[in-house]
């Protein structure tokens, strides 16, 4: 008499093969999208920072100076605003002769501390 043994689902050996190498992808996969995020959040910075700029160009158009301050500033004198909480914005401006012909544009995002945009220019 022949006995057969019908087996039905995995074996406890072939689960934690699976597991593993679900870990190993995972190890893999994280870091990778954590860098993309981060490289999206300094992209829309980036582009807030040449908006500012030529803002800051149309500015000086009409007042041949150039503005500084932080959000609240820019705000009310250019009428920009990042439109995302999680990025703030400073210009300072530098003078030659009592006329601001220079700036510096710092733009941070609050989801990537180590990295700030910086956009520098001088009319001199």
């Amino acid at each position: 008499m022949k006995y057969n043994k019908k087996t039905n689902g995995l074996t406890f050996l072939e689960v934690m093969v699976a597991i593993v190498i679900i870990g190993i992808l995972a190890a893999i996969a994280i870091p990778s999208y954590s860098e993309y995020i981060k490289r999206t959040h300094l992209n829309v910075a980036a582009q807030k920072a040449e908006h500012l700029q030529m803002l800051l160009q149309d500015y000086w158009e009409d007042n041949e100076t150039y503005v500084e301050g932080g959000d609240s500033v820019l705000q009310t004198t250019l009428g920009w605003g990042s439109g995302d909480a999680n990025i703030t914005s400073k210009v300072e401006a530098g003078s030659s002769k009592d006329i601001k012909t220079s700036f510096k544009i710092t733009i941070t995002h609050a989801k990537v501390d180590d990295e700030d945009i910086i956009i520098q220019y001088s009319r001199d």
